[in-house]
């Protein structure tokens, strides 16, 4: 065989093996890039929900606190509330009462004319 032969076998075998050996390096550069990106978006995706979780936990610390403070007021008004029903009371006594003198001296007056 002629070397210009062999040269040019070699050099149309080399042409599609560099295509394939090029594209096999890519390839696997590529996967690994891909898990790469994977890894960088999960581990985004976990700070986002740790900061979420975090801004939660705030949150729900500070309801807590709003209802514990909600729950006293609300204590100390039905505390006010009975004792103005018991004032209440008193005073519709009285009431009834003096209604019942402010009669008992109309019926005076008028049995004096």
């Amino acid at each position: 065989m002629d070397t210009s032969i062999i040269v040019a076998i070699v050099g149309v075998l080399a042409a599609p093996l560099a295509a394939f050996a090029t594209w096999f390096v890519n390839r696997k550069k590529h996967i690994s890039d891909i898990y790469n990106a994977l890894s960088e978006s999960s581990q985004n995706a976990v700070e986002t929900m740790q900061i979420t979780m975090n801004e939660l936990r705030k949150e729900l610390v500070e309801a807590k606190d709003k209802i514990q403070e909600l729950i006293h007021e609300n204590e100390a008004l039905r505390g006010d509330l009975k004792e103005l029903k018991i004032q209440n009371e008193e005073l519709m006594k009285e009431n009834i009462a003096l209604k019942d003198k402010i009669d008992e001296l109309y019926q005076h007056i008028k049995s004096m004319k």
